[in-house]
């Protein structure tokens, strides 16, 4: 990661301090290979901060965001679809106060888990506190890109969550039997 972020910077200060460039299409070129994650990162930090409490709506993230390009202007004039981070995501289309919510009811989520799962009494805590642990890659993740808006993903995570959870210890909460 160190590597790549570092090649990423040098990329950037090539691109940006060779002022005599033959022509545009040279410096285009140059930028595809740019990693511009922590510059529209920083561009979505402006745009939140102007509604962050209502957001921007959902799913007009895309609409909205070109009005608050300026660190990723020089780049390729493509539309961002997102901010390469789930939880920017949420902040920027639904507001502060809702993501904050979403944050809040996660954490409570895998506290309560992980109590679940510290019990005594249960043979295969350590398999459970594995796919408790596997299930939260997912919303750790989220924070550097948009694994939780893949269906496959988000899925996989849930079950191993569900998977994770001793419904055994309380006979009311386990699933029905057919």
């Amino acid at each position: 990661v160190k590597e790549r972020l570092s090649g990423t910077v040098e990329k950037i200060e090539e691109t940006f301090a060779d002022e005599n460039a033959a022509d545009e299409e040279e410096q285009a070129a140059s930028l595809d290979e740019v990693d511009f994650r922590i510059p529209i990162a920083r561009d979505t930090y402006k745009l939140i901060g102007n509604f962050p409490l209502t957001g921007v709506g959902s799913g007009q993230f895309r609409w909205i965001f070109p009005q608050y390009r300026d660190l990723t202007t020089p780049a390729h004039q493509s539309v961002a679809l997102h901010p390469e981070s789930s939880w920017y995501w949420l902040a920027a289309e639904w507001g502060l106060p809702a993501a904050l919510c979403l944050l809040a009811l996660v954490v409570l989520i895998y506290v309560g888990g992980y109590r679940n799962i510290r019990k005594r009494g249960n043979r295969d805590r350590a398999l459970r506190f594995g796919c408790l642990v596997a299930s939260a890659i997912v919303p750790l993740h989220s924070l550097f890109v948009v694994p939780a808006h893949r269906p496959s993903l988000l899925l996989a995570a849930l079950l191993l969550f569900v998977i994770s959870q001793n419904h055994q210890a309380a006979p009311e909460r386990a699933p029905k039997k057919w």
